[in-house]
């Protein structure tokens, strides 16, 4: 397969991230992050069901704490998450408002329970 020329990689990218194309072999569902249009939140499930990571992106210049409601997500409400990018655990989780420090530009991938 050839590679894509760089200007339909990024046409796809902006697809996939508008929920207009699926991404392949997982599931997604977006995650309220509060107003913020410069935060987003995402939950992603691994195409045979056995993993769940909670995605929380900050696209701000400026650093910030994303709140996200995981009301109805069927991510379980009483965990502590692994870090799946820097390792370690994640900040517990203790109710439906999960709150993540995120550096200018950052990101966390943490791998969740669900219910």
């Amino acid at each position: 397969m050839e590679p894509r020329p760089r200007r339909s990689h990024r046409r796809h990218l902006v697809r996939t991230r508008n929920g207009t194309r699926p991404p392949p072999a997982a599931g997604r569902t977006r995650v309220p992050a509060g107003d913020d249009p410069k935060c987003y939140a995402l939950r992603r499930t691994s195409e045979d069901g056995k993993q769940t990571a909670l995605r929380v992106y900050n696209f701000d210049s400026g650093a910030k704490n994303v709140t996200v409601d995981l009301t109805g997500t069927g991510i379980d409400t009483r965990q502590t998450p692994k870090d799946l990018y820097d390792g370690g655990k994640g900040p517990a989780i203790k109710g439906t408002k999960y709150t993540v420090s995120l550096p200018a530009y950052g990101f966390k991938i943490l791998e969740v329970r669900a219910r």
